[in-house]
């Protein structure tokens, strides 16, 4: 699929994962997943020669009534996969490796995203040993442009995806996510701060992307946007920012319930609380949080615009797909608070971990997730400046 015009952007956390049963909660397994066998692992799996272990596992499958000729894991009754043992691992792999495991299983939790020739890759966050190592490691987020040699099966499969957008240059693709994730990663500015200057960019970059050299200019753009000129000029949009509180929790009140109703949420009462709330719950909670994860909260979020394609991944304009992108981390917000309020504010490592796993299986396994978060903005997204304001508080 490659060619020698494609470029490709992952973290580099990417490189350093390994598949660790021992620290895995194993959700991809146990969290009552639908698990697909596609037709050639389970032709694999009835020439297994032992019988005894080729009947044990061709046991847990039935049709896959969405696909002739496919199959899937039959699940236990608490939900999980019966080839995972008491510690986690997979019954199958330990006995035959890798390269008999269905593509699924084979490609979880990595992600390849197309736009145009620019391939984008990472790692799920419903895996939490991913999650962890893209999250607390130091230079987990840096992105690399990498040169692909000796690629693994898994990358393979995981590749053969299609493009989200097939008619755009790579070059502009990588710039826009780069410039985008270069002011995501700019620690001069708090994170609603750098949220507001992501607006402002992607909306700009919408009108440079339809001139002859659009991706040098947004290229441009965003070296300027890391400058000390461009930090002057937003001190004083900083310093006249308006927040409206009771506008912000009438709009995420709408979304969260319509997420209800999709059936995302099963009840959606306590968010919308925070949201009602929302300048008490700021108050009490957000310089904690920010005080115990607040590195690892940036990095999730570099990690979703890009995992998602972000700002490709819905029809329509970049801003478009900022607004999705910024109502996905209020949400967040309003699930993070929510647990607050459960716990008094005790949040451990693992509990942070558990409620990104959580929040990312929401994003990852709900069909059409981010088109839903848009669908009250869309008629405010000619004022951006004001739906932004709507939506985020500076402290």
């Amino acid at each position: 699929m490659e060619n020698e015009q494609t470029i490709i952007l992952q973290p580099e956390y990417v490189k350093t994962f390994q598949c660790d049963g021992n620290k895995c909660n194993a959700q991809c397994c146990k969290d009552d997943w639908r698990i697909d066998i596609d037709i050639e692992t389970y032709k694999k799996y009835q020439r297994i020669k032992n019988p005894v272990i080729r009947k044990k596992i061709l046991s847990i499958f039935e049709p896959n009534m969405g696909h002739v000729g496919a199959m899937q894991i039959k699940r236990n009754q608490d939900g999980a996969c019966p080839m995972v043992g008491a510690d986690n691992l997979c019954y199958i792999h330990r006995n035959f490796g890798a390269d008999i495991l269905s593509r699924v299983c084979q490609v979880y939790p990595r992600m390849v995203v197309y736009i145009g020739d620019c391939q984008l890759r990472t790692l799920s966050m419903t895996c939490p040993v991913a999650a962890e190592v893209a999250l607390f490691s130091e230079h987990g987020m840096n992105i690399e442009n990498i040169m692909l040699e000796n690629e693994s099966d898994a990358w393979k499969i995981a590749s053969q995806c299609d493009k989200i957008v097939e008619n755009i240059d790579a070059v502009l693709a990588a710039n826009v996510i780069l410039g985008s994730l270069s002011i995501l990663q700019n620690t001069c500015y708090t994170l609603e701060q750098r949220m507001i200057i992501l607006g402002f960019f992607l909306d700009k970059a919408d009108e440079l992307k339809l001139l002859p050299n659009g991706a040098e200019a947004i290229a441009d753009l965003a070296v300027f946007y890391s400058s000390d000129e461009f930090k002057i000029q937003m001190q004083d949009i900083f310093a006249a920012w308006v927040f409206y509180p009771a506008a912000h929790g009438q709009l995420l009140t709408g979304i969260l319930n319509f997420l209800q109703e999709k059936g995302i949420f099963s009840d959606v009462s306590m968010l919308i609380k925070q949201a009602l709330e929302y300048e008490e719950k700021y108050s009490d909670y957000s310089r904690q949080i920010q005080g115990l994860f607040g590195t690892a909260i940036d990095r999730y979020w570099q990690q979703e615009f890009i995992f998602r394609g972000f700002p490709f991944r819905l029809e329509g304009s970049f801003l478009h797909n900022y607004f999705s992108y910024l109502l996905a981390y209020k949400v967040w917000e309003m699930c993070i608070y929510s647990y607050c309020d459960i716990c008094d504010g005790q949040i451990t490592k693992n509990d942070f971990l558990n409620l990104v796993t959580i929040y990312s299986k929401k994003l990852d396994h709900m069909k059409n997730f981010s088109g839903y978060l848009v669908k009250y903005t869309a008629p405010f997204e000619a004022e951006p400046i004001k739906l932004m304001q709507v939506l985020l508080r500076l402290e």
